[in-house]
């Protein structure tokens, strides 16, 4: 199964619990602008790394978010990455007035979660383990 089609797949089932079909680009727009609003969170955290940081320090960080997403779980709170930032890292280092040596990584959004706000009831298919990881001998 490929990465695109289970992408489109995912997107299917959210524009489907906001009523948003395929062809309302407009509404479709305002959805993903809501990224960049942190998706209305009282807290929004902007993640970035040092751009001469090796390739061996993306773990570390992933492994800094999920404790951080794990520990706000803990405490009842919600939390959303938003990878939706690293497509304009450019506008955000001159809005923030960030220099270059800042890679822009992602977003989080930190609140209390909606129970009642359609997307949060979306569940998207995952992989088996025995599709995702493979054995070599």
């Amino acid at each position: 199964q490929s990465l695109r089609r289970r992408q489109v797949a995912a997107a299917k089932e959210l524009y489907g619990a906001l009523q948003t079909g395929r062809d309302d680009r407009a509404g479709r727009d305002r959805q993903f602008e809501r990224n960049f609003n942190f998706f209305d969170a009282p807290v929004a955290l902007l993640v970035t790394i040092d751009a001469r940081m090796g390739s061996g320090c993306y773990m570390d960080l992933g492994m800094c978010l999920y404790g951080l997403m794990l520990a706000a779980a803990a405490h009842g709170l919600g939390s959303c990455a938003i990878g939706a930032l690293a497509s304009y890292p450019s506008l955000i280092r001159s809005t923030l007035e960030l220099g270059d040596e800042h890679h822009i990584v992602c977003g989080i959004a930190l609140g209390y979660a909606d129970p009642d706000a359609a997307e949060n009831a979306v569940r998207t298919e995952r992989l088996k383990p025995e599709e995702f990881f493979r054995t070599l001998r």
